[in-house]
């Protein structure tokens, strides 16, 4: 028995109020699932973790083949009568865990990481009792293949680092939503390459591009997806970044509650961080 169980949980269609998701959404956010979500799981250095992925239980047959095919090797559908809650996370991670602490991470199913994710979250493993583990720094993807560098220091994809409880339930990651987290613990932020993508589509919550501009070679290093990224020339990127940092000046003193994410940001220019 090792020290942790890791738990990668993913929410799809599994509801989150009355109502159910149509089939033009499910159809539409199955192609970004096998696109992005699942070949950049599939494609993780590490095996030493498990994936449940909730449904909701109410589907079409069309939607049970498809779940069918994608898990297959990869992932455990759960499937959610009514609401999905914290409580019913919590359980079904209870019921597949018996070491003595439990890490649980968070990827939306439109979303990828990298190849190194799961490896690098196990590597801050310390038998630490309670502490949230989050990569600031990812990458936004928009539908014309242009590549953005981003930063959120609590954002869709960290994890949390518990100790078992004797006769508790676990808390896991999805104790609260992501923006909410500080409110119950420690959130450790660290900063290596870009550790997650979001892709920008119109039917997602994040649509807006918000980042700055980077080079195609940045997802092409870390990620395992089928998009393809648009090449451009390094003349045309420098342009492109003044404009985004201009903009993310503008809003900064339009919105002074983005001031420590765009200091995050620039700092990580102005360091060298972004590998270009």
């Amino acid at each position: 028995m090792t020290d942790f169980d890791h738990f990668l949980l993913t929410r799809f269609n599994a509801r989150q109020g009355p109502a159910r998701a149509g089939d033009g959404w499910l159809r539409h956010r199955l192609e970004l699932f096998e696109d992005l979500c699942l070949p950049s799981v599939r494609a993780q250095s590490s095996d030493s973790f498990r994936w449940l992925v909730f449904f909701d239980s109410e589907r079409d047959q069309w939607f049970q083949r498809e779940v069918d095919r994608l898990s297959e090797g990869a992932f455990e559908p759960i499937w959610v009568d009514g609401a999905l809650t914290t409580d019913l996370i919590s359980d079904e991670v209870q019921g597949r865990s018996s070491s003595p602490w439990l890490i649980t991470t968070r990827v939306d199913n439109d979303d990828a990481v990298a190849k190194d994710f799961i490896e690098r979250i196990q590597h801050e493993f310390a038998r630490q009792d309670f502490e949230f583990i989050n990569f600031n720094s990812g990458l936004q993807l928009a539908e014309d293949g242009a590549v953005f560098r981003w930063t959120d220091l609590s954002g869709p994809f960290i994890s949390l680092i518990e100790k078992r409880s004797v006769d508790g339930a676990p808390r896991t990651v999805h104790i609260d939503g992501h923006d909410k987290l500080t409110n119950y613990g420690n959130i450790r932020g660290l900063d290596p390459h870009p550790m997650w993508l979001q892709m920008i589509h119109g039917k997602n919550l994040a649509n807006e591009v918000r980042g700055i501009r980077t080079s195609p070679r940045q997802l092409l290093e870390h990620f395992v997806v089928h998009r393809t990224a648009t090449p451009i020339s390094m003349v045309s990127l420098r342009t492109a970044q003044l404009r985004n940092i201009v903009k993310l000046v503008a809003r900064v003193l339009r919105h002074p509650r983005f001031m420590r994410r765009a200091v995050s940001i620039l700092r990580s220019r102005i360091l060298g961080q972004w590998r270009e």
